[in-house]
């Protein structure tokens, strides 16, 4: 694991200074949402701005509602007073922050299929170590779990130097390592297939297969 630490110290400062994101997806019909009428709302047909806009306003009570209850869930966690924390709906984003983290909560049109919605969910860690102390918690309070995390960069990343890095001192606790000098990223496994990394030169991306892998990254880090 020490060795798999010497990657990852590289990427330490992103994390501490706030560059780090979780996200986790959910999608659902759109005619299954509260503010879909039927015979005066239609499946879109093509993807547009005004259809993003659509979407927000006709999932904003999908979106107060979870807001309200993961806000409250937190609030009870963290053992927040009112002054503590502050929550807000805008332009459909859900938002609820605390000196500890912010939690976003949004609705996409899925572009793929636009019979679908895509609910967004974002976690930022806003001061990292009594984040992770707490984790655990924040984890149980939060749905749907974090399926990704990602970790941006102010500056581009050298990859050939993580690679390099991974070559001379060994990657314990990695497999499945694997990179494109081509498009210029990395892949590989973190101590299971459960928790698998792709490194590029303007992020990280972390992936957890189960709330299990999740906890072991944060060891990691």
């Amino acid at each position: 694991m020490q060795k798999t630490q010497h990657l990852l110290s590289s990427f330490q400062s992103s994390f501490l200074e706030g560059h780090f994101r979780f996200y986790s997806m959910q999608d659902c019909r759109l005619k299954d949402l509260s503010g879909y009428v039927s015979g005066s709302h239609f499946i879109p047909k093509v993807f547009t701005s005004s259809v993003e806009k659509f979407i927000s306003k006709i999932s904003e009570e999908e979106i107060v509602d979870h807001l309200e209850k993961t806000g409250v869930a937190l609030r009870n966690t963290l053992e927040l007073k009112s002054i503590d924390f502050e929550s807000s709906v805008e332009d459909g984003v859900g938002i609820f922050e605390c000196s500890l983290l912010k939690y976003e909560y949004c609705a996409k049109p899925d572009k793929e299929d636009l019979s679908k919605v895509v609910f967004f969910s974002t976690l930022t860690p806003m001061d990292w170590t009594p984040f992770v102390q707490r984790f655990p918690e924040i984890l149980s309070q939060i749905y749907p779990a974090p399926d990704k995390g990602i970790v941006e960069f102010d500056k581009p990343l050298n990859i050939p130097q993580c690679i390099h890095l991974l070559e001379v001192h060994g990657h314990d606790n990695i497999s499945n390592f694997q990179y494109d000098t081509q498009k210029n990223n990395i892949h590989a496994s973190l101590i299971s297939p459960a928790l698998l990394m792709q490194i590029s030169e303007n992020d990280v991306e972390f992936h957890f297969n189960n709330n299990t892998s999740l906890l072991e990254f944060l060891e990691l880090i």
